[in-house]
């Protein structure tokens, strides 16, 4: 486990003992003898607050374990449902991710020129094929990642599934299948702005507006 991790033995023991000590897994010990013993680990199921990474990542030889760790640290920090995190500064970025702030652009340069991070105005992207938009391989999560994939394509940031517009539904009512709703994208939308929303996206493709929810600012009263 070390070897692969590229950490050592002792490294191993003490994070597999703190996690163990916070419930994260249990582990059965000394399972079969001889030259088959070994630990079984078992995670406990998490019903929120996890993300998906294909196996790819973990066995990707040309990403060092160091890089792959700094990657999976962003990725808690990503706009939930996104594969990017928003950030102020390059300082606010570091003091996030507790790395110092002259040693943190030298990662981030390496990141980028192996092509594991992008930076779009102030959000810095991971990259889709390691990080797993859903687990769910169902037709509204394959239109959101057509959705998603495009506006990177075109270097905009991607709207997230919790604003108010969320309006995938429609899509799915009016394109069949993702390769309909990505030429329908690439009719209509071949130019857009730097933060998109599901709201442009609904104006432009299905021509209709959609009413974002706002707080009203004002009371009513009564004499």
């Amino acid at each position: 486990m070390a070897e692969g991790l590229g950490v050592t033995d002792r490294t191993v023991r003490a994070y597999v003992e703190e996690l163990e000590q916070a419930n994260f897994f249990t582990i059965t010990k000394r399972y079969g003898i001889g030259e088959y013993a070994h630990n079984v680990y078992h995670l406990d199921y998490l019903s929120e607050d996890y993300f998906v990474i294909v196996p790819e990542f973990i066995t990707e030889n040309s990403i060092t374990p160091h890089l792959k760790g700094l990657l999976l640290l962003m990725k808690t920090y990503c706009v939930k449902g996104t594969n990017y995190l928003q950030f102020s500064s390059k300082e606010a970025l570091a003091k996030l991710l507790h790395i110092g702030k002259n040693t943190l652009p030298v990662y981030l340069q390496e990141l980028e020129e192996n092509g594991l991070i992008r930076f779009i105005d102030d959000t810095l992207h991971l990259p889709c094929q390691y990080f797993k938009l859903s687990i769910i391989d169902g037709i509204d999560n394959r239109m959101y990642e057509t959705i998603y994939k495009y506006c990177l394509s075109k270097g905009s940031v991607p709207p997230y599934k919790d604003a108010d517009t969320y309006d995938i539904g429609a899509f799915i009512t009016h394109f069949d299948t993702p390769d309909e709703l990505f030429k329908a994208l690439d009719t209509r939308c071949s130019k857009l702005p730097r933060k998109v929303s599901f709201a442009y996206f609904t104006e432009a493709l299905l021509n209709k507006r959609t009413e974002t929810r706002v707080k009203p600012t004002y009371e009513i009263t009564h004499d």
